[in-house]
């Protein structure tokens, strides 16, 4: 009996180190979203719509729904006025817009389950330069973005030649 708890001992400690390999490879359950455009998170208190400039975002969302295909809240808008420019302008908010986000995918890159679209709509006043709703297209982050970016603008600079 003594020798057959130090084998039942191993045989646990093997079961658990498996069984804890085996989750670490398991994709997540839980659909995420890049709510600053980067970073992924599940029900993001605040979103920016428009990664490009960030002059569009959608603040103080209260999630109705996140489910497994798709998403559901409101929120408060903050948008640039752009006027005269958009460097120069102010931001607005209108306090009625819905957001769902929707065709969850699985970035390989990654390995993490996110949601790809996002499609708001002003239910009541809206900003004139934008139409009553839209839907915006959020690629999967990749890791070495940064540097790739970097390593192209490097070969992509004009070169000057010494004379």
């Amino acid at each position: 009996m003594a020798r057959s708890i130090p084998s039942l001992i191993v045989v646990v400690l093997a079961i658990l180190a498996w069984s804890s390999g085996a989750s670490a490879q398991t994709p997540q359950s839980t659909v995420l979203f890049p709510s600053d455009c980067e970073h992924e998170s599940a029900e993001p208190h605040s979103i920016v719509v428009t990664c490009a400039d960030g002059n569009f975002r959608i603040r103080s969302i209260r999630w109705s729904s996140w489910m497994a295909t798709s998403a559901t809240g409101s929120g408060i808008a903050r948008v640039n006025t752009c006027a005269p420019n958009c460097a120069e302008g102010r931001n607005a908010s209108y306090r009625a817009v819905t957001v769902r986000l929707w065709r969850p995918l699985l970035c390989t890159a990654t390995g993490v389950s996110q949601f790809s679209h996002l499609t708001y709509r002003f239910t009541r006043e809206r900003p004139r330069d934008l139409p009553a709703s839209g839907t915006q297209l959020f690629r999967c982050a990749d890791p070495q973005w940064g540097r790739l970016t970097a390593a192209r603008r490097a070969r992509a600079a004009p070169r000057t030649w010494a004379r």
